[in-house]
């Protein structure tokens, strides 16, 4: 997969970025927990900070921001930890390549876009059993799948995928190939093919404004 463009553990509005992990030696950042505030991102925020804790040399990043932001600043005061923001184009491409594991135990999220971005980065999700997040990742082959509501089993799949790197990089090509299945591309081929089976057209024209 090559070496990842990392983000240094420094504080809010100063993050760096290198290719071989922090200058300071903490570390680069393993896990990734998405927008704060939406459903069972606080439960992600305290799992990535566990995480981080039990394995020295690693920070969580938690990437967005929402009404729960103040409770993980604070909750994080003192220690090696990323709040980035809101992020888009390119800081939020970089976020998510720059991340080795992405949390997201949402039970009520209805698709999970930043999932898919997450697993076409090449980084492995850790998402809610029977959520519709879930629907997207195939358990124990593009990321894990952990039972809502379980802050432990949570926190001891994110530690099985930080500490397996093997697991891990087999895990993050796979979900880089699955998550090619949700381009706009094979989108449309796909409603094409059912809306007139067996007449599916060559390469689609996707429009510049759509296949960003």
């Amino acid at each position: 997969m090559g070496a990842r463009r990392r983000y240094r553990a420094v504080p809010p509005g100063a993050a760096e970025r290198d290719d071989a992990g922090a200058a300071d030696g903490r570390g680069a950042l393993e896990a990734a927990g998405a927008v704060c505030g939406s459903a069972g991102e606080g439960e992600a925020g305290r799992t990535a900070g566990g995480g981080a804790r039990r394995e020295p040399g690693r920070a969580p990043a938690l990437v967005g921001d929402g009404p729960e932001r103040g409770r993980l600043e604070a909750l994080f005061a003192g220690r090696p930890a990323v709040f980035t923001g809101y992020l888009r184009g390119i800081e939020l491409a970089e976020a998510f390549a720059s991340a080795d594991v992405f949390v997201f135990p949402s039970a009520t999220d209805t698709f999970g876009q930043v999932v898919l971005q997450a697993m076409a980065s090449g980084v492995p999700p850790v998402v809610g059993t029977g959520s519709a997040t879930a629907e997207l990742v195939p358990a124990g082959v593009c990321g894990l799948h952990v039972a809502p509501g379980r802050p432990g089993a949570l926190a001891a799949a994110v530690r099985r995928l930080i500490e397996d790197e093997a697991m891990r990089r087999s895990m993050g090509l796979a979900a880089s190939e699955y998550a090619r299945r949700f381009s706009w591309q094979a989108l449309v081929l796909r409603l094409v093919e059912l809306l007139a089976p067996g007449d599916a057209p060559g390469p689609v024209d996707v429009p510049r404004s759509f296949a960003k």
